[in-house]
């Protein structure tokens, strides 16, 4: 049986709908564990700082970024994106 890879829910059935976008919210207290944001909030830096977001996304190895980090920036990607161009266009 299949498993979205990020909620764990089934894929084959309807019994546990994926709810990837609650994992999302879950993660939104974590906090950064490295570089000069060490100590804030994944919603925080979303908000604040999603270039930063988005260049440890393409820059820093999967294995090497910390697992929350990576769901998070992952699951949120299409909102860090748009955060990212607003912030360029300011």
């Amino acid at each position: 049986m299949s498993k979205c890879w990020k909620c764990k829910a089934c894929l084959m059935c309807e019994e546990e709908p994926c709810n990837c976008k609650k994992l999302s919210i879950d993660k939104d207290d974590c906090t950064i564990k490295f570089g000069k944001h060490k100590g804030m909030s994944f919603k925080d830096m979303k908000e604040l700082y999603p270039d930063y977001l988005e260049w440890a996304m393409s820059n820093i190895p999967k294995r090497k970024l910390d697992n929350d980090l990576y769901d998070y920036i992952y699951v949120n990607r299409d909102e860090i994106m748009a955060n990212s161009k607003k912030k360029r266009r300011q």
